[in-house]
């Protein structure tokens, strides 16, 4: 699927760095141009993405999803979500250089500020917190047994801190 994944992300990313090359030339002028950087990840961001639930319920209507082609294009899609998330986040910090409603430009470490705290989010998460969920999981749910609210509140209370992490 990872194959399948890389395959089906990859061409639609280069026709839409191709064709940003030609929008930014013929529809801005000199001053009006976005910077080259942002504006080629957006075009392929835009182009790759996949529609992930329009996908599972075409699946689903036809009875596919629970077979092999099924999971087959459903982890493609999940991979190709995951890779356009972290490229939208990419485009997102690029463009992230100008000022609000055209002002004047930032720094472009803020640029770099916001990938390595997303970089450093991601491996906090992965070595810290993965472990901890584990336990988590291995210690609440025993077989036959019902989750105890307690680690349903700890896991909702951790998502929520994410969210406040990674807005701020």
């Amino acid at each position: 699927a990872f194959g399948i994944a890389v395959a089906g992300i990859t061409l639609p990313f280069l026709g839409g760095v191709g064709v940003a090359f030609v929008i930014r030339n013929t529809l801005y002028t000199a001053a009006d141009r976005p910077g080259y950087a942002e504006f080629l990840v957006f075009m392929g961001v835009a182009l790759s993405i996949t529609a992930f639930p329009v996908l599972a319920r075409i699946l689903a209507e036809l009875r596919l999803l629970t077979t092999q082609i099924g999971e087959t294009a459903m982890a493609a899609a999940a991979f190709n979500d995951v890779a356009a998330w972290i490229l939208l986040a990419l485009a997102v910090a690029l463009a992230g250089n100008g000022g609000e409603g055209g002002g004047e430009k930032k720094s472009p470490l803020v640029s770099l500020w916001v990938l390595l705290s997303g970089v450093g989010f991601v491996v906090f998460m992965l070595v810290v917190i993965r472990p901890g969920m584990k336990w988590v999981a291995k210690r609440g749910s025993p077989e036959n047994d019902a989750v105890r609210e307690s680690y349903v509140c700890l896991t909702l209370a951790g998502v929520m801190v994410s969210g406040f992490a990674t807005d701020l």
